[in-house]
């Protein structure tokens, strides 16, 4: 690889390689696609049968694999290589920063995450709670009919009525105790009042989200 051949070369003459961020972040995106490619695909295809055309695909595809490979340990030698020297990085905020990285890209199948939607919708039944207890104390349903807030909506006597009164009243007590800030929203001043105070509630209102998500 011309690459590590001229890394090497700038190594035993102890000279300085000066790079653009995107180059070395393609060169590992790259390394990382080669990798997935091999890992993916079903190698039990390449069996040769009757067929001379399907026998002739199968070695361009043999080929294809062959160049993957040869690529992907090309570049492990390049990074193996890396490892023994020092980087210097201008702007070291920006270019280790995730979300403003240009080259985060995904490859491959499309896959669920783990506990896809119960992971989001948590976070959105503690908000709920949250700003029904501290500000307006309204619910929603957000035009879903399976959340906890739906079932109070069509239940006067859903015991989360009951919780969420609770939690209303020790907000308005943090308030009263400068343990909560009220505006512009509601905050935390005291991490020892929510221990005392809060947990309990936001305990029996999770509680409630766990019953109808995987109790039923």
């Amino acid at each position: 690889m011309k690459i590590f051949a001229k890394l090497e070369a700038c190594r035993n003459s102890c000279g300085v390689v000066c790079s653009s961020p995107e180059a070395i972040k393609s060169m590992l995106l790259k390394f990382i696609e080669q990798l997935h490619a091999l890992a993916t695909y079903d190698f039990s295809i390449l069996a040769p049968g009757s067929s001379m055309r399907s026998n002739r695909e199968l070695a361009r595809q043999r080929d294809v694999l062959s160049r993957r490979s040869d690529m992907a340990d090309a570049v492990v030698r390049v990074v193996q290589l890396w490892k023994t020297g020092v980087v210097i990085m201008d702007e070291v905020d920006v270019l280790l920063h995730p979300l403003k990285s240009e080259l985060n890209f995904p490859i491959g199948f499309r896959d669920p995450i783990d506990l896809s939607g119960h992971r989001w919708n948590l976070p959105i039944h503690i908000m709920e709670g949250t700003l029904f207890a501290s500000a307006d104390g309204k619910l929603t349903d957000g035009g879903q009919s399976s959340t906890v807030s739906s079932d109070m909506l069509a239940d006067s006597s859903h015991p989360g009525h009951e919780i969420l009164t609770g939690l209303s009243q020790a907000i308005q007590a943090g308030y009263a105790e400068h343990a909560l800030q009220r505006t512009p929203h509601a905050v935390l001043l005291d991490t020892g009042f929510y221990h005392k105070t809060l947990k309990q509630h936001y305990a029996r209102w999770i509680l409630l989200w766990l019953k109808k998500n995987f109790v039923g």
